[in-house]
């Protein structure tokens, strides 16, 4: 989890609280003849927020914070939208 820690704090500002796995997702992009072009294991994690205003890193335009009721008007990856209502049932199973 320092390292997680870490990684949130370079790319944006934000001191958390690692709290627990959401779950661990593959993105495999393939080309015209199905060979894999780029494969990418994304491990979740479930964070508190500590300290510090959100910024951008260096590979992303903007940082926000949205309201969950907002969170079908974002143009996101499917699999972003069910990892975030996920987060949202193991926040509320923590209280």
């Amino acid at each position: 989890s320092e390292a997680a820690i870490r990684e949130v704090r370079e790319e944006t500002g934000l001191e958390v609280l690692i709290l627990g796995l959401i779950d661990v997702v593959d993105s495999i992009d393939r080309d015209d003849s199905g060979g894999v072009r780029y494969h990418y294991t994304l491990v979740d994690l479930l964070a508190a927020w500590r300290s510090g205003e959100a910024v951008a890193g260096d590979d992303a335009v903007d940082a926000a914070w949205f309201h969950l009721e907002d969170l079908d008007s974002l143009d996101l990856w499917e699999e972003t939208h069910r990892i975030i209502r996920l987060s949202k049932d193991m926040m509320d199973a923590l209280g």
